[in-house]
């Protein structure tokens, strides 16, 4: 953990918000869909995801594009992804029965797999 904390800012909260993130997420899995908690829980995961993909672009640790790398396309794509499955969220009539968003997996898709 010292080595950890250690690290130049912003990689410790970093890591530990994303940390939390996980728990968090798979704590939302195991509960009730649609309760006051699981909404509440919902949003405090979207914070820490915003604050994980935003607190990305200012570690350039790994250098391949300028400041940037690979990894940084994640983080636009999990920026989209927070801003798709929020707009989903505030309109029910048009959000998925289930999977994640973009998934070719998910029942909206799941024809164009057969």
């Amino acid at each position: 953990m010292d080595l950890l904390l250690s690290e130049a800012r912003p990689i410790p909260s970093h890591a530990l918000i994303a940390l939390f993130a996980i728990v968090l997420g798979g704590a939302q899995f195991l509960m009730t869909k649609g309760t006051m908690a699981h909404r509440w829980l919902g949003r405090i995961w979207v914070s820490a995801m915003l604050y994980v993909a935003i607190s990305s672009f200012f570690i350039h640790e790994l250098k391949v594009w300028g400041d940037f790398s690979p990894i940084h396309l994640l983080s636009i794509w999990t920026l989209f992804s927070l801003g798709y499955t929020i707009h989903l969220v505030r309109t029910p009539s048009t959000m998925p029965s289930a999977g994640p968003p973009f998934s070719p997996l998910s029942p909206s898709n799941a024809s164009a797999l057969s």
